[in-house]
């Protein structure tokens, strides 16, 4: 999905791809390598382990949001903050796939 979606294709390579499994009842963050050596596996891990875990659509919706923040968060507290002028490089809507 990661490359599917182009998601590594940003300029500074720091695309974040946030999934929603709610058959596995869990929430994977997977980045690009932008942000190696700056954020670690745990860092990923610890940011998204507050957030509970969905069983529904309406869950993975709601986990999707929070886990939006609680990533932003991360990623501010580690100095990777957009400037207005740096355009947005990939969309910010949600994608729903079912699994294969």
């Amino acid at each position: 999905m990661f490359h599917r979606h182009r998601v590594h294709r940003t300029r500074a390579r720091t695309g974040v791809l946030l999934q929603a499994c709610v058959f596995e009842r869990r929430l994977d963050v997977v980045a690009d390598d932008g942000f190696a050596g700056r954020v670690t596996g745990d860092e990923w891990r610890e940011a998204l382990a507050r957030v509970p875990a969905p069983r529904t659509r309406t869950e993975a919706a709601t986990a999707l949001v929070a886990g939006v923040r609680a990533i932003a968060a991360l990623l501010a507290q580690k100095g990777f903050v957009a400037a207005d002028s740096e355009p947005n490089e990939l969309p910010d809507r949600p994608r729903e796939e079912s699994g294969e």
